[in-house]
């Protein structure tokens, strides 16, 4: 019997090997009188060509065989089923054959059994050395005939001689069905029912989908990954499996880290109220009395909600009439098109110099006013969320200020499957989560939403993945440990109206602010009443959501996640180490530089499948991180930048009246500037009594840092030069150093292509290749502000300009 090289094609795309292939026996049937004869059809024209499946029983012996046609055969009631059975052996189960699976493994208690759904399932599952039995339906697992008359339902008369009790038994359904699809659900919850009544301990595995998206089977599953590593990926999935008995779920409420959410989620859970469903009069009792006393749920709480899962299963599905099949073929068409544009238009996007341009007038086409800085950051942070080392955000400002407004927007942007957002984190929320959450991002509404959760996201974003071990007694058998890993890493980003977070959190973060000057308030005003005089049309409103949908399909088409930086070592040894925090923020900077060569790498070189890094990119970079440099927060540097330009400069002040120059309310004002007390920057000269608030006084800003280039030791810099009220030398640079005169060029260490004059001046009238002191030893002169704010030299020097990448 041969293989038609069509079908061995679909095999091998279902994870098959040549050798599985072979052991199963499986063949081609080109002769549609042939077909009729296996199928036991009347004349001579049964489905051909078709994939033939021999069905074996526990003993290897063949009971029937499984044709898959090519065409499927439409049926008198429109269905087309991809397999077809021969009447008299419909419904017979599936046990992979020897050698993929040794006939004395069905007789063994201690090995596990895995069932499933269909052939492929079966034989890929085999194929990992774990056993399969594989049924030609979810609903094909009991005896037909003890169940007619409304019986109990009775396991499958081919399982009879299969010891059962004490063996661990997965259910492999597809994902996506098993939380879905209400009629999968229920019969996976009666196939359990009958398995637990036989005394298995049943898990039911659950494979990563993505929302709305196909189903995942168990050899699609084992399919999309290397052959080396299925077997492991098998038993991690059967590790983090779900409890098929109701009663064992409700037990582990009291294990759980907030009870509250976790009833809440084991009662939305379909799967669970199926399993109350099927079960009988005296399970149920036990479950009802269980979640009384464990989560202090009442009886007539638990009955609505099963019977709400009872009425989706009443539901008849609705036959589509002929002129919803034309919409429904239209509307795919339309929608195939609109992806060959949106592929077409997303090329464009990423081809086109002027990127970061179009993606700051889209984001202010949606809303945004200002704040270029800081919408261009947050999309070089999330842009590193597919590669190994992502770069973290907080954005910081007032209430108000538009902070998950700016975040929304960025996110908008990216593929919604990448994205979750969160709202509130309980402290082992993360540890156990059952979906990975690599090349993620994480946003979180609010920094103090998740600070129960601290100590778990910092080890995600200082290590990339989860690890927990978990104690679990399972039935009357000993307690074993478990491990549970939850895969990264992950980009997290989150906001909070806090000057400074706790200093484990800030050395992870980068931090972007957001202009909160008076004059930013008017221009928000101002574009919010041409909004309101002036709405979107509807062509408009579409248009919008085109040009999202071209960023969305651009920003997931970016594959490379490798750069290389030839850029990296000159910067290095410019860098400021003063802080033991500077060997990761360094590395951030290299981030951020990599992420913006990511972003353009259709336009950068690629070297061995590495997007190399242009000098563009990290001098980008550099200026976006220069707040890191400074031992002042940015916020707190725009702060105290503004009281030092008012009235209060030189006086003593409360709380409110700093409020008033700063826009603030007095709370926040008053938070803001024991923040500031804490770092010596203000000194509060009068603590509150009763009504009598707290008074405050600026403190003269502080010396430079005592490693900084002195008038000794560096003579091409002045000991008088002005300084910013933080303490950063913001004037004369130093002449460049001669280069030795045995080098035969002058280019510095940008590379080839890159070449740097000696001497010379840019457009701003600064010395090409100067240095210079931020707080440190930096590479250039400053040229742009902390992200996302304005910075003011002196106490009435004119502002820079804001910085954009």
């Amino acid at each position: 019997m041969t293989l038609l090289d069509t079908h061995r094609q679909h095999l091998r795309g279902s994870g098959l090997s040549d050798e599985t292939i072979a052991a199963a026996g499986i063949y081609s049937v080109e002769d549609p009188a042939a077909s009729a004869r296996i199928l036991n059809w009347e004349g001579n024209d049964g489905p051909a060509p078709a994939i033939a499946f021999p069905v074996c029983g526990r003993d290897g012996s063949l009971v029937a065989t499984i044709l898959r046609p090519d065409e499927p055969v439409r049926r008198k009631d429109g269905r087309t089923p991809k397999y077809e059975w021969a009447k008299s052996t419909s419904g017979r189960l599936y046990f992979a054959p020897a050698p993929l699976v040794d006939p004395v493994k069905w007789g063994d208690p201690a090995t596990p059994l895995v069932f499933t759904e269909g052939v492929k399932k079966a034989l890929s599952c085999a194929q990992t050395g774990m056993p399969a039995i594989g049924a030609s339906g979810v609903s094909m697992w009991h005896d037909t005939q003890a169940s007619k008359g409304g019986h109990r339902r009775d396991l499958h008369p081919d399982l009879a001689g299969t010891p059962l009790k004490g063996r661990r038994a997965f259910i492999a359904f597809d994902g996506g069905d098993t939380t879905e699809n209400p009629l999968v659900i229920l019969e996976e919850s009666r196939l359990c029912r009958m398995l637990l009544d036989a005394g298995a301990d049943v898990l039911l595995l659950r494979f990563p989908f993505k929302p709305g998206g196909p189903k995942v089977g168990l050899d699609d599953f084992l399919a999309a990954l290397p052959e080396s590593e299925r077997l492991a990926a098998l038993e991690k999935l059967c590790a983090e499996a779900l409890q098929g008995d109701p009663l064992a779920r409700v037990r582990l409420l009291e294990k759980a880290e907030d009870k509250s959410i976790a009833t809440l989620a084991l009662m939305r859970d379909r799967s669970f109220l199926a399993a109350i469903h099927v079960a009988d009069a005296a399970v149920r009792d036990l479950l009802n009395e269980a979640l009384r006393h464990k989560a202090k749920l009442k009886r007539t709480t638990v009955e609505n909600a099963v019977q709400g899962f009872v009425a989706e299963l009443r539901t008849p599905p609705k036959e589509p009439t002929p002129e919803e099949i034309a919409a429904a073929e239209a509307a795919a068409e339309a929608e195939a098109e609109r992806t060959v544009r949106l592929e077409i238009n997303a090329d464009g996007l990423l081809a086109d110099p002027r990127l970061l341009d179009r993606f700051y007038a889209d984001l202010e086409a949606d809303g945004l006013v200002g704040e270029r800085a800081a919408a261009e950051t947050l999309l070089l942070v999330v842009t590193t969320r597919k590669t190994t080392r992502p770069v973290h955000a907080v954005i910081k400002a007032a209430s108000s200020s538009g902070k998950n407004f700016t975040l929304g927007l960025v996110l908008a942007r990216l593929p919604q499957a990448e994205v979750k957002f969160i709202s509130d984190m309980s402290s082992r929320a993360l540890l156990y989560m059952a979906t990975s959450i690599k090349s993620m991002v994480l946003a979180i509404a609010e920094q103090e939403g998740a600070e129960k959760a601290d100590y778990t996201i910092r080890t995600a974003q200082s290590e990339g993945s989860l690890t927990v071990l978990v104690a679990e007694k399972v039935a009357d058998g000993p307690v074993t440990t478990r491990e549970h890993t939850v895969e990264g890493p992950a980009c997290f980003i989150t906001t909070t109206t806090r000057a400074k977070l706790h200093d484990e959190n800030e050395t992870r973060l980068l931090e972007i602010t957001l202009d909160e000057t008076p004059e930013q308030t008017a221009r928000i005003n101002v574009a919010q009443a041409l909004r309101a005089a002036h709405p979107p049309t509807a062509d408009e409103r579409a248009k919008a959501a085109e040009r999202t949908g071209v960023w969305r399909c651009a920003l997931g088409k970016l594959e490379l996640t490798e750069v290389l930086n030839p850029h990296a070592p000159a910067h290095a040894a410019r860098f400021p180490t003063t802080k033991i925090r500077a060997r990761r923020d360094f590395q951030r900077v290299l981030d951020l530089a990599g992420a913006r060569a990511l972003l353009f790498q259709k336009q950068r070189k690629v070297l061995e499948g590495r997007v190399v890094v242009s000098d563009e990119d990290m001098t980008a970079a550099v200026k976006l991180c220069e707040a890191l440099h400074s031992p002042i927060p940015p916020r707190l540097r725009s702060v105290l930048d503004r009281l030092r330009a008012s009235v209060l400069a030189a006086v003593e002040f409360s709380p409110a009246e700093a409020a008033k120059i700063l826009g603030y309310d007095p709370d926040a004002a008053r938070r803001l500037l024991r923040d500031a007390a804490k770092l010596d920057l203000v000194e509060e000269t009068e603590a509150a009594r009763g009504r009598k608030p707290s008074k405050f006084k600026l403190c003269h800003p502080p010396a430079a840092p005592t490693d900084s280039p002195t008038s000794s030791d560096n003579p091409g810099r002045s000991d008088k030069s002005p300084r910013d009220p933080m303490g950063s030398a913001l004037s004369d640079c130093p002449a460049p150093e001669t280069p030795p005169a045995d080098r035969a060029d002058a280019q510095g260490p940008l590379g080839d292509g890159d070449r740097v004059p000696a001497k010379g001046h840019d457009s701003a009238g600064r010395t090409i290749g100067q240095r210079t002191t931020l707080g440190n030893d930096l590479e250039n002169c400053p040229t742009g502000p902390a992200v996302g704010q304005q910075r003011t030299i002196g106490q009435s020097g004119a502002p820079l300009e804001e910085g954009t990448l």
